[in-house]
């Protein structure tokens, strides 16, 4: 089973070990930093089954990897993203942005972020240095 720090609490509370023991059934946990990272793990046979936001299987069936949604949950507002600079930056409107660096993981609901706010302010991803991380 693959999870995130979102998916701590039913580790925790061990509600999969409680029914699934009595089928013969047992649980190994792997943790993941994000989900791009879980589903690559489920592409090489690693995880048989997990927990990811809605973004990372989009970026993963486009790349191929083959799986099967079980259940899905409404997705989120995006209430939790924002793009965070210094208190001191002189940078104080998403144009003003043009030729920064920005810093973000691939295949993330974050990745999709930056690209519609670059958007809305009339910029492209390649105005500026990127700097992914695949923690």
């Amino acid at each position: 089973m693959g999870y995130m720090t979102a998916g701590d609490l039913l580790k925790i509370k061990g509600l999969l070990e409680k029914r699934l023991t009595p089928l013969g059934l047992k649980i190994e946990w792997s943790k993941f930093a994000a989900g791009p990272q879980l589903l690559e793990a489920m592409n090489v046979g690693s995880v048989d089954f997990g927990f990811v936001g809605e973004t990372p299987p989009i970026f993963a069936q486009a790349s191929g990897v083959p799986f099967v949604y079980i259940a899905s949950s409404k997705p989120g507002t995006g209430e939790g993203t924002a793009v965070i600079i210094d208190k001191d930056s002189p940078i104080k409107t998403i144009a003003d942005l043009k030729g920064k660096g920005l810093a973000f993981q691939r295949a993330t609901a974050q990745q999709y972020f930056v690209l519609k706010v670059l958007q809305e302010a009339g910029l492209k991803l390649s105005d500026n240095k990127n700097h992914y991380f695949d923690v």
